[in-house]
């Protein structure tokens, strides 16, 4: 529902897509600029927030990491003692 609205707010509204001096002009563009902001926002976020997968981590050789993404999750998911679930 925001592609339209976008669309709308930036994109010419005439038919003939002639500016007021008679040149053909296109917010084309912009428009794509707009729509690719939440697409690089999420990639950043992602890249910044989620953890590295712990069967990646383990075929890294990275143990004690993938140890401790898992217990990260066990205690976002109400575990009470995870360091008893993944000793």
């Amino acid at each position: 529902l925001s592609v339209p609205l976008l669309a709308y707010a930036t994109l010419k509204h005439n038919n003939n897509n002639e500016n007021e001096n008679g040149n053909s002009s296109s917010n084309w563009p912009w428009f794509v600029f707009w729509c690719s902001i939440p697409c690089i926002v999420s990639t950043l976020l992602g890249v910044m927030v989620v953890p590295e997968s712990p069967r990646w981590l383990l075929e890294q050789g990275r143990h004690q990491e993938a140890l401790d993404v898992m217990k990260h999750a066990a205690r976002l998911n109400g575990h009470l003692d995870p360091d008893a679930t993944f000793p």
